[in-house]
């Protein structure tokens, strides 16, 4: 079945591959974008500038979606709270447009608040060797897992791991981490990411992908 899905994050290297996985699949694309639009031009693309600290953009990219995916990431912004701030307009804006579905996507260091006592150790020792370098990017990863557990929305937040190159499709997802030195691919994530769109599987849930 084809539909209309919001991708916010559009322009990055994971955004890219989602928006084209999307039209590949004749689902019609409104790309969220903050700066030069990267895209090729296609039919079933829709862009929509925009900054996700403006909640008023966000409600009105909302219009007319009927699901949504974010590939948003801190770690070149300037700001290290983007994924987390873009949750907390888009929740209560999507609640209020009727939209339920949303796939998002964080690093494999994030942590839920009920695995903090025994995380696996897998998650532990990449939580640690993360926070030692880029505490700012799992706290808000972290964060906005948080805003969307208790969002009362159909939410699945895909944990990823470093990501490289376009060799795979094929990916895994799971509730126990892969090992810290884990590499998966970009088109990997965003196959998944994509997938989740029409799936329950893992509603409610934040698996690992790799």
């Amino acid at each position: 079945m084809s539909r209309s899905v919001l991708v916010l994050g559009a322009s990055g290297r994971l955004g890219r591959r989602i928006v084209d996985g999307l039209l590949g699949h004749r689902h019609r694309v409104r790309a969220f974008i903050h700066r030069d639009n990267v895209l090729d031009s296609h039919i079933g693309l829709e862009l929509f500038r925009g900054d996700v600290y403006d909640g008023e953009a966000v409600s009105n990219a909302l219009r007319g979606v009927d699901a949504v995916i974010s590939a948003l990431g801190s770690a070149a912004a300037p700001l290290k709270n983007v994924t987390s701030t873009a949750m907390q307009h888009l929740v209560p804006a999507m609640a209020a447009s009727g939209i339920r579905r949303i796939v998002s996507a964080t690093g494999s260091a994030a942590w839920r608040d009920q695995e903090r006592s025994a995380p696996h150790p897998h998650l532990r020792a990449r939580r640690e060797q993360l926070m030692q370098v880029i505490p700012e990017l799992v706290i808000d990863g972290e964060k906005h897992m948080r805003i969307l557990e208790s969002s009362g929305l159909d939410w699945t937040v895909l944990r990823v791991p470093l990501m490289q190159g376009e060799a795979a499709t094929d990916y895994t997802l799971a509730l126990d981490p892969p090992p810290p030195q884990t590499i998966s691919s970009y088109l990997a994530i965003a196959t998944a990411m994509i997938d989740q769109v029409a799936s329950d599987e893992w509603v409610e849930a934040a698996p690992f992908a790799y």
